[in-house]
Order: C-alpha cells, then structure tokens, then sequence
C-alpha cells in the first residue's frame, strides 16, 4: 500500500505535540525544563510568547527613514541644553584641537600645505584647524555625518609660463563644506550599467561610490522659490565623513540619537528640583496641644484667634496660649537630584565616548587614577577618529593638493622620484596632555636611555612637536648664543656644516639688526626729548 503524505490535521497534531512535548523530551522550539516544566525557546528574545518587545526589521537603507527626525532632536538639544552643547564642543576639542600638520619625504611641500591652509575654508572664516574642529567634526558628532566638497579656483598664467593663482591664494584650491541637507536622503534611482542612486549616493554595479548627487544650495536657503536643482559631483571631489549605520548603508546613523531622551529627562529634573528647592525655603508650622494631665487649656477660639493673629517676621517673639505647641518644618531638599543628573549625563556621554567629567568640568569626585585612565581611553579614541579623519577626508585633500601644487608649477618632484611618493604622508596631532605626565616622561626618558626609542618619538607623542621642527629650534637656538658669545658647556654646534652655517649667519644677521635698531633709536631725539627753546 503506497503511502500518502500527511495532511492538514496530522501535520497541527505534530505540531501541537511539539508545542506541548512532555518533560524530558526535546522539541523544535528550544529544551525542556525537565520533568513536568514547560519548553522554553531556543532565544527568549526571538519568542512570541516573551516579555520582550517586538521591533521592526530594518535593511541597510531602511534606517535613513528616521534620519531627518533624530538629527531635528538632537539640533534642538544642542541649541537649548548646555550639557549636550559642552558634550559636542568639548569631543570636537579633544579629537581635533588646532588641527594635524603633514610629515613627508618632502619638507618643501609640508610647509606649502602649511602655509596654505589658512585658505582652504572657501567662506574664509577659520584656518584649517577651526574648520576641522567647529565646522566639520561638529556636523558630524551632531548629524551623524559631515561633507565637503573640493572647490578648484582660477589661476592666470603669466608671460613666462608661471602661474598665479586668484584672489590671493596661495594654491589655487578650496574646499567647502556642507550640511547634511544639502545631501537627499529620498533620491533613489535605478541607472543603466547595473548602477543605481542610494540615499542620493551614486553606486555602480560592483556597489562602489562613483558620484554624490547633492543640491546646488541649501533647500532651506529663503533666497529661493523653489526647490534647488541638483548636481552630480564626483566621489574624487566629495569627501564624506562618517560611519554606515550598518555594513552595506551608505548613510549613518545619529550618534545622540540614542541619548537625546535622557537629555530631555534631565531638563524635566532641573524644572523639578527647582520647585522642591524653591519649597524647601518655605517653613511650615503645626501646632500641638501640650497639657498635663488633668489640666484644662485654652477655649477652641482662643486657640483659632492665636492663629489666625501671628505673623511671623525677623526678630519676632510672641508667646503661645498655655496648652499650646509650635513645630516648625521645612520641606526637605531632593537628595537624589544630583546622582539622577549624573546618571542620565553618563548615559548621553556614552553615545560619543567622551568622558564626563570633560564635560560638566566637575574634576572635584574623580581620583588621579580614574582620569590617568580615561586619559587613556581618550588617547584610544583620538586615534580611531584621527584614522577615520584621515582615510575620509585628509589623504583626498592631501592628493588634490599635491596634483594643484605640480599642475601649477609651485612643485616639482625631485628627479628620479614618483610622484605617488608626494601623495603619502603623516599626520602629526597636537598631543594629548594627561594626567602624571612627569611620571610617564620620566618612563620614556628611560626608555631612550636603554635605546629602546629614540628622542623624536618623546618629542612627537609627548610635545606633538615634528623632530624636525625641534631640531631646527634647536639648531637656532645654538647659534643665537655663538652669535651672542655665550659659553653653554661643551661644545655642541658643528658650523662646518652647510646647513649650520646658514643658520648660523641668519643669526648673527638678526642679533646684528636688532643691535642697531636699538642704537639707532637711542640716538635719535624723540618728542619728549626735544629742546624747543
């Protein structure tokens, strides 16, 4: 006899036998409790039956639906709370500070860039530090992500083949950075080739960033009637600064998002607790009969016609019916105000990974030790947002920079040397200074000592000093003093070197200059010192 396969009502018997297994045996769902205990499932958060919530689902583009909202918030915070205001200016402080300086293979351009960079904000409002730190690092702890897009500026090409460039810069090159408006989240289109637009991010068919498709203005700009066109830019000349909300998103998540809540809770506690201070200046007062036993007190209006005569003011003394008792309360001030306040900031702090104490400025309850540790962590984070500044944004602005420097004719390539060589280099940030610096000197200084490291690497972690630029005050300051016939000990300025000897003569050159200026000036009769009569 063949065999027919099962149908509807077997197959919910086996399962209702699954559901409800008896104890010791196993069943699809998860394990048995043993004896008569009922089956749990395999993962208390994947069960219907569990306690735990139902969310949704979301893919690497669904996230963006909630971007726009959050960021409104977490904007909102930042212009009406001062805790959030301090937690975004202070990470931007600790990560950015006053910016990185190149170190190359080539002195001569890393000092291009340097002076160069005071003019790479196209508004010309901050130097490439303040830029970094209140302009695009800002944006991006705020929105998630922050966009800057390469501006190559005009330059006139002179008789002798030279170039020039316009407005007075130094490279004929700029860099602007926008908001995250300018970005669309809602511009999705399928392109010919196996292309397509995300989130208004252009991929090709191997899901590599080929193009941004940003607005040619801000869509809130009140200059305009409509809603601005857009362009197509090139990802060579759009940087993007951020973090996918997950692997395969091209657009982030709101870092604060998260936190933004407590935020608010916070300022519902401060309203609170100004009440309950308000109230505990008040004084209340509860009278209370207190007769022996046996004797007879004052009549019910002689009690009512007290209360209602007393007023109470400074320097006051009356005197109560006999029988009568005042006790005099306040209400009492809410203790747990402070440990709330410092809960609720630990938990928004911890959206950033920046340290709370950095942000109320309150060092008075941590220990040495605790700050020599988050000294630490900070130093860790620091380099994680260095290497993301630098992969995003830096190294592009970096290649665009030496390609305006050799088209331009500022630089050339010493012979014989690639030119990709110009385009590596490092980035040296300012130091950290932590707590117990003298104590983690003295390590290093004896680690230099047993020729474990060398003095330049002390110079740059400790100082953020370049060992060049300390070797070139130093070889200054050595010559200032030959020039000047101090003795300093034993001899250590080598003047047959060629290098050394230039040094040396702009030295003495300078000492020499400021010598006259000052006999000059005492030669010559001011206002005060001349003789009318």
């Amino acid at each position: 006899m063949a065999a027919h396969p099962p149908g509807l009502l077997a197959r919910v018997a086996h399962g209702l036998r699954g559901a409800f297994a008896a104890g010791g045996r196993r069943s699809g769902d998860g394990f048995s409790t043993g004896g008569a205990g009922r089956t749990l499932p395999a993962y208390m958060a994947a069960s219907q039956r569990s306690s735990v919530p139902q969310v949704a689902e979301l893919g690497p583009f669904d996230a963006v639906k909630f971007f726009r909202p959050c960021q409104r918030l977490v904007r909102h915070q930042y212009r009406n709370d001062n805790w959030v205001r301090s937690l975004v200016n202070k990470t931007g402080e600790l990560m950015m500070s006053t910016g990185p300086v190149p170190v190359s293979k080539f002195p001569e351009l890393d000092d291009l860039w340097c002076a160069a960079s005071g003019q790479f904000d196209s508004r010309g409002v901050s130097d490439l530090g303040g830029w970094l730190r209140d302009d695009l690092y800002r944006d991006y702890s705020l929105d998630g992500e922050a966009m800057v897009r390469r501006r190559a500026r005009r330059a006139k090409r002179l008789v002798d083949g030279t170039f020039v460039p316009e407005a007075g810069l130094l490279v004929p090159l700029q860099w602007q950075s926008l908001g995250t408006h300018f970005l669309p989240t809602g511009h999705n289109r399928i392109l010919d080739g196996g292309g397509r637009i995300v989130n208004g991010v252009e991929l090709d068919a191997l899901e590599r960033r080929v193009a941004y498709h940003p607005y040619q203005r801000h869509p809130r700009d009140p200059n305009g009637w409509s809603v601005p066109g857009q362009t197509r830019v090139p990802a060579d000349e759009f940087h993007h600064l951020h973090v996918p909300s997950e692997t395969g998103a091209v657009r982030p998540e709101v870092p604060l998002a998260a936190g933004v809540l407590r935020s608010l809770k916070n300022a519902e506690f401060e309203d609170a607790n100004a009440v309950i201070a308000r109230n505990a200046t008040c004084m209340s007062i509860m009278f209370e009969e207190d007769l022996p036993d046996g004797e007879d007190g004052p009549s019910e209006a002689e009690k009512q016609q007290f209360m209602d005569s007393i007023m109470l003011s400074p320097g006051m003394i009356g005197r109560a019916p006999t029988g009568m008792k005042m006790n005099m309360r306040s209400p009492p001030a809410n203790p747990n105000f402070s440990p709330t306040i410092r809960l609720n900031l630990l938990y928004v702090c911890a959206g950033i990974g920046t340290p709370v104490h950095e942000v109320t400025g309150d060092y008075e309850t941590i220990t040495e030790r605790a700050m020599s540790f988050a000294g630490i962590s900070l130093r860790r984070k620091a380099d994680i947002e260095h290497a993301r500044v630098e992969h995003q944004v830096l190294n592009r602005m970096r290649r665009s920079f030496v390609d305006a420097c050799v088209a331009t004719g500022l630089w050339t390539p010493p012979p014989g040397r690639p030119l990709w060589e110009a385009y590596l280099c490092d980035w040296q940030w300012p130091a950290m200074q932590i707590t117990r610096m003298s104590q983690e000197l003295n390590s290093l200084v004896g680690a230099i000592k047993a020729e474990v490291i060398d003095p330049d690497t002390v110079t740059t972690s400790m100082f953020g000093m370049r060992p060049e630029v300390r070797a070139r005050r130093a070889a200054k300051a050595a010559a200032r003093n030959q020039a000047l016939g101090f003795k300093t000990g034993a001899p250590a300025w080598g003047p047959e070197a060629q290098a050394a000897a230039r040094i040396l003569a702009e030295a003495i050159a300078e000492e020499s200059r400021e010598r006259d200026i000052v006999e000059s000036s005492s030669t010559e009769d001011g206002p005060i010192d001349r003789d009318d009569d």
